[in-house]
């Protein structure tokens, strides 16, 4: 029983999106089993719409930017027998002169979203850390285990300041296939006062790693965290099967927020 903490916000980009028919395949009998099913549907308004669409922009225009300074591998559709064999090695060589580039822009180029994006993320987070608290045994002084999938530069780190995060003890381990990511994502997180006295119970790491093959024990991982991720990893589906395997099978959460359309425009 995983129970998902969402929200999905619309933007006008062309209607592909492979995990949405897995993302119904795994909720939908999850929602028939009776698993409490949290989700947050953000109905953005067109004036909302046109705001996010130009603040998205800037992801693109810094892939196109980087493109053109060097050569990227794209990627084909993963292959049937590659969705089922599970062999397939997601993390390929990466040109080092981009990913700086690109983290580098990241870290600097994103402001605006993420302010469009904070009030969702406020209530988004505050559910989660209430969630996870209320299935938490009171005699169990473990660290919880926050794993954010595509960590990045870790714009989130402000969220786990909040004060319905501030008795918790979280071990935040941030997977990216970037290793520039990493001093970006500990200046957030200093900005974000989590290594003060008052968050001595928040510990972060930064390892490295893809979406569909993730460095964790099955049932290992309290909650998995996923923002803007799906529309960057080659294979969502086998993403999805990662994050699913590892999460705890009673008391898993999983909170994604995405900038993708579903093909249907189905809401659920």
């Amino acid at each position: 029983m995983i129970i998902l903490l969402a929200a999905i916000v619309g933007i006008s980009i062309p209607r592909s999106t492979a995990a949405n028919q897995y993302l119904r395949a795994l909720f939908v009998p999850v929602a028939r089993s009776q698993t409490r099913l949290s989700i947050l549907h953000v109905a953005s308004t067109e004036d909302e719409d046109d705001r996010t669409v130009m603040s998205s922009v800037h992801r693109r225009d810094i892939l196109k930017a980087a493109a053109t300074m060097g050569t990227f591998a794209t990627a084909a559709p993963p292959t049937r027998a590659a969705l089922s064999c599970g062999c397939c090695n997601y993390d390929t060589p990466r040109n080092s002169y981009l990913d700086r580039f690109f983290s580098y822009s990241m870290s600097t180029g994103m402001e605006g979203y993420e302010a469009i994006a904070r009030p969702y993320k406020t209530r988004l987070f505050q559910n989660l850390f209430e969630s996870l608290m209320s299935t938490r045994n009171i005699d169990d002084y473990r660290p919880m285990k926050i794993v954010e999938v595509g960590m990045g530069t870790f714009p989130n780190a402000e969220y786990y300041a909040m004060k319905s995060a501030s008795s918790m003890n979280l071990d935040i381990i941030g997977v990216d296939p970037n290793d520039y990511m990493s001093s970006y994502a500990r200046d957030s997180a200093h900005r974000a006062g989590l290594f003060s006295s008052s968050s001595s119970s928040i510990s972060l790491h930064n390892v490295h790693g893809v979406a569909e093959s993730l460095p964790f024990d099955t049932g290992s991982v309290d909650a998995v965290i996923g923002t803007l991720t799906l529309c960057t990893v080659v294979n969502q589906t086998q993403a999805l099967l990662e994050i699913q395997r590892v999460l705890k099978p009673h008391t898993g959460r999983y909170l994604f927020y995405e900038h993708v359309l579903s093909d249907d425009d189905n809401n659920t």
